[in-house]
């Protein structure tokens, strides 16, 4: 069986997909579908969580943004940025960083499931996977407003985030650096 770690997956999509210097207007939104299943205990056979979710990846710079709107066992379709402006919470804001505490909300997850469970995952059914239905794609955004803390640096939390539209790939070249 292959295995694969998603963090590093998305980490080397980013890469291919949404080069830094990208046009400030636009983002690449991965949606992942996470599921999981207690098949070995006949007394929670029923038990499942199915967990889907937006993360948004911002790179006008040379940092990159990782925003995500992740609640815990939320079921299929729960907020739609191309529907509503929705919350995007700030994970990572950094220039190499962003690859490992950008996606810490995978370590809460499993911290979720463990605790819904009463069990580590490891001993679950995990179906992790992309969207089917929402499949990795460039966005324009609408509202991209940055949510402050009310403390002494007004540090930026995350961000209220609404989408224009997606960017068909035969106009992507347009918001891509030269070279890209």
């Amino acid at each position: 069986m292959l295995s694969m770690k998603i963090n590093k997956a998305m980490a080397t999509m980013v890469e291919a997909m949404l080069p830094r210097f990208s046009d400030v207007n636009i983002g690449l939104m991965i949606t992942l579908d996470l599921r999981d299943d207690d098949y070995g205990d006949i007394a929670n056979i029923n038990k499942s969580a199915c967990t889907h979710f937006h993360i948004i990846f911002h790179r006008p710079s040379n940092y990159t943004k990782v925003l995500a709107n992740y609640k815990f066992n939320n079921g299929l379709g729960d907020k739609d940025p191309q529907r509503n402006k929705i919350y995007f919470k700030k994970y990572s804001d950094h220039d190499s960083c962003w690859r490992s505490d950008g996606f810490t909300f995978l370590t809460r997850h499993w911290g979720n499931v463990e605790k819904f469970f009463g069990k580590h995952p490891k001993k679950l059914s995990n179906f992790y996977l992309f969207s089917n239905f929402y499949t990795p794609k460039y966005i324009e955004f609408e509202t991209f407003e940055a949510v402050k803390e009310e403390d002494d640096y007004n540090t930026i939390t995350g961000y209220n985030i609404k989408v224009k539209r997606t960017i068909p790939l035969n106009e992507i070249h347009n918001y891509l650096p030269k070279g890209s």
